[in-house]
């Protein structure tokens, strides 16, 4: 069994907002702006995901203390052993905003996230409970 079984896509998408493609489809990226241990990021909520994933370079950032480690595996790589650390995230309080309310511990595998647009990724059931918490504001 090889590829010349499967169905040809002569186009490949990257910007689902530019395409115009009717016979392909692709499921839009979902983001948040969250806090992770006080630092603003944009997180990524990722429906496969089982553990979130923290860049390595904001671990060491935000000195992430290590908690165990944990063997992660990508979609194109095999079991890799990294290291594991829980984090505090909570959501964004916006433009001007800080969120004063207590986030959630999240336990995070660490790794290198090259050339990506977010610095943690969130499993669908911690970004639900992250949008369902409080944004509390401090009064000035």
């Amino acid at each position: 069994m090889g590829f010349s079984k499967y169905t040809k896509i002569d186009l490949a998408v990257v910007n689902t907002a530019e395409a115009h493609v009717t016979d392909v489809r692709l499921s839009p990226l979902r983001y948040i702006d969250v806090h992770v241990e006080g630092r603003h990021c944009k997180g990524l909520v990722d429906s496969g995901a089982e553990i979130g994933l923290l860049n390595e370079e904001l671990a060491r950032e935000i000195n992430a203390d290590e908690c165990g480690h944990i063997y992660e595996r990508g979609i194109f790589s095999g079991p890799l052993h990294v290291p594991l650390v829980s984090v505090t995230v909570k959501c964004d309080g916006g433009d001007n905003h800080d969120n004063v309310a207590y986030g959630m511990q999240v336990a995070c595998a660490v790794a290198l996230l090259k050339e990506m647009s977010h610095s943690i990724v969130l499993s669908s059931d911690v970004g639900a409970d992250l949008e369902c918490m409080p944004v509390l504001m401090s009064c000035a």
